[in-house]
């Protein structure tokens, strides 16, 4: 057993001063039985009757032996302040040697997210917050069973439990925040689902086969007016070309624009839906196509 001798008052208190000296005596008796929290009931008892670097040691001695690291170490901070103030060197001596092996027998818990983190993510263990710096963060804890808890926003709370041993680092992968919140995401339509980009189609085709149509009446009136057209064929065949397939351009995007306005959706086209135009002058005429497929 490391209790060091007892509290010697300054100034005598009588009853009180008794009752501490008591007090600690048991508390290095239950230490011997290896009771540690029984000790640490009757050491605090002492301390509010009289605060020495002593009494403050041996609370400290008995919270390490409880595996209660970090009131230890506390407990070991105070003594030594203490012990400083009061000349006392054994003490001193006593309670640094023991904060610097708490420190080695302190063990870590790192968690260690797998994936993007959201700003708002949070994470505890044991209800301590850990301070993350990238993508993960480090804590010293107790040895024993401890609770990472993992908090984010619009989502239910995490947890598991994880068990460590003195001077051990514990490494707890957690998965990263799988949320559209950190992106900006462009999602594609679902199988089967379709978006409809032609709704302007019907128009472009009557439009388009009005122009047409307006073009090759045009060119059969040239050509009706001028003397070369006695030789030359090829206005009136263009002309004519041009105006039945305007007329044909007309007549398509009437027909889909009264189908749209029937079925109240847009009318749907096979792939090969489109409209070709062929002209191939030749020598002494010339030959004219037109296609269109719905």
């Amino acid at each position: 057993m490391l209790l060091v001798a007892a509290p010697a008052p300054a100034q005598p208190k009588g009853s009180a001063l008794a009752r501490a000296r008591v007090l600690f005596d048991e508390a290095g008796e239950l230490e011997r039985q290896g009771q540690w929290r029984a000790a640490q009931d009757r050491l605090r008892g002492a301390l509010r009757i009289r605060e020495t670097p002593n009494l403050h040691y041996a609370l400290a001695w008995a919270l390490e032996n409880d595996d209660k690291l970090s009131e230890a170490r506390t407990e070991y901070v105070v003594a030594l302040r203490l012990a400083h103030h009061a000349g006392n060197e054994e003490v001193r001596k006593l309670a640094s040697t023991r904060i610097a092996e708490v420190d080695r027998e302190t063990p870590l818990v790192r968690v260690r997210f797998e994936g993007p983190i959201a700003p708002d993510t949070r994470v505890f263990v044991d209800g301590r917050e850990v301070l993350l710096r990238g993508d993960s963060g480090t804590l010293p804890v107790d040895p024993g069973s401890r609770v990472v808890r993992v908090e984010r926003v619009g989502q239910p709370a995490t947890e598991q439990r994880v068990s460590v041993a003195r001077g051990v680092l514990r490494v707890v992968a957690v998965n990263g925040d799988d949320r559209t919140s950190l992106t900006d995401e462009i999602r594609a339509p679902k199988d089967g689902a379709t978006t409809d980009a032609r709704p302007i189609l019907p128009w472009l085709l009557a439009a388009g086969g009005s122009v047409l149509a307006a073009s090759g009446v045009l060119l059969l009136v040239s050509s009706s007016g001028e003397a070369s057209a006695r030789d030359d064929n090829t206005k009136p065949v263009v002309g004519g070309t041009l105006g039945s397939v305007g007329a044909i351009g007309i007549g398509v995007g009437v027909y889909l624009l009264l189908s749209r306005g029937a079925q109240g959706e847009p009318a749907k086209a096979s792939r090969s839906s489109g409209l070709r135009i062929d002209v191939s002058p030749r020598a002494g005429g010339g030959t004219a196509s037109a296609s269109f497929a719905f």
